[in-house]
């Protein structure tokens, strides 16, 4: 990697060990091109986190510095206007007696990276009981959100439905994997925390489930961009002393997660020195991180860090290798290539009772070979 890249991974962590500190320092006193750090580090999403662990290192030209507080400082704002705007949906909710998880996102910076500034925020997703969902509705609806794209039994299909209110996304979820994962709903709701916080109360996910939500996120989007990395390496460390990494690893036995799981734990130990502990699911199979793949799958990794991504599509089916057997793997690209009409339609911003969507349905296989990113 080159010198930019690797300061990138070892600022993107809360707290630098005293090695990470002093490999940083060694790195800051040679050539270190600015521009291309601070383009690579907004395009990870973690530009606020490293300007906090820059500002008080020697060897740092204050433009730099100057232009890193910038951007936290928008980072901070933005974040405090959802913050707010969550409190006070999950009050509405509340009300109306509709229990709510909130997810990642400005109140996930300030609970877990324990400054608001530190992890942009984009929507505002909560999770709520696939019963509550029509309630749930009625009082987004009622408070002022309208419901956004298409029509609902076609956002269904991808398990999550958004509403937009005056400076704010909500997008309601009632599971946390799908595609790739069959995970029963009700699983997210065992083992919650009630966890007070600056004298407001939520409910969270249990730790274990909290990593196995994050890492199929991450898995999901490609393993980009670096942030979604981090933020699973700094749940780990915040429920260091509760998370329990055996029964982690027992539910993802249970949902087939196992090498996307040994795969991700591996990436936090060796990327961001995480010092999470040796796992070893009971499950009679050698642990994924073992093998030549994963040095394979780790490069894929930094190279979508770092040098961006041409073709998600191709990428993400070389990431169905991390299913747990060949013929889960045949069933997630077969579903790929062939999903319901629902997922066309959000695929391709197509209206659901357009006919076309049958002839995309015929296309997409093609579609998905010349897809980039924009």
């Amino acid at each position: 990697m080159k010198p930019e890249e690797r300061l990138i991974l070892l600022l993107s962590r809360v707290g630098l060990s005293p090695e990470a500190s002093e490999s940083a320092s060694r790195l800051l006193s040679g050539q270190i091109d600015w521009d291309m750090f601070i383009e690579q580090a907004n395009a990870n999403g973690v530009s606020p986190l490293i300007y906090k662990n820059l500002k008080d290192m020697k060897g740092v030209p204050e433009e730099i510095l100057s232009r890193l507080e910038g951007i936290y400082r928008v980072c901070l704002r933005n974040n405090v206007i959802n913050a707010d705007e969550a409190d006070r949906v999950i009050a509405v909710f509340k009300r109306a007696s509709i229990p709510v998880i909130p997810l990642k996102g400005s109140l996930v910076s300030e609970y877990i990276f324990r400054d608001i500034g530190l992890y942009p925020a984009g929507d505002i997703d909560i999770l709520v009981r696939h019963s509550d969902l029509n309630k749930a509705t009625e009082v987004l609806l009622a408070d002022g959100y309208t419901q956004i794209g298409h029509e609902r039994d076609f956002l269904e299909g991808s398990y999550h439905l958004p509403y937009m209110g005056q400076s704010c996304l909500v997008e309601l979820h009632w599971n946390l994997a799908f595609r790739y994962f069959d995970i029963p709903p009700d699983f997210w709701w065992e083992d919650t925390v009630v966890q007070e916080h600056n004298g407001r109360s939520y409910i969270l996910l249990s730790p274990e489930r909290y990593v196995m939500y994050t890492a199929f996120r991450l898995y999901a989007r490609g393993f980009t961009p670096l942030r979604f990395l981090v933020i699973i390496r700094e749940i780990t460390r915040h429920y260091r002393d509760v998370l329990d990494y055996h029964r982690l690893m027992e539910f993802s036995a249970r949902y087939r997660m196992v090498k996307l799981m040994s795969f991700t734990l591996g990436l936090l130990n060796e990327l961001l020195d995480a010092e999470v502990p040796p796992v070893c699911p009971d499950t009679g199979r050698e642990v994924f991180t073992t093998k030549r793949g994963h040095r394979f799958l780790r490069r894929l990794v930094l190279s979508g860090f770092f040098k961006g991504v041409k073709r998600p599509s191709i990428r993400m089916a070389v990431f169905t290798l991390l299913q747990d057997s060949v013929a889960e793997t045949f069933m997630v690209l077969l579903k790929r290539l062939f999903p319901g009409l629902s997922e066309i339609a959000l695929r391709y911003d197509i209206p659901p009772n357009s006919k076309k969507i049958y002839l995309y349905y015929i296309l997409n296989p093609l579609l998905l070979i010349l897809r980039r990113r924009r």
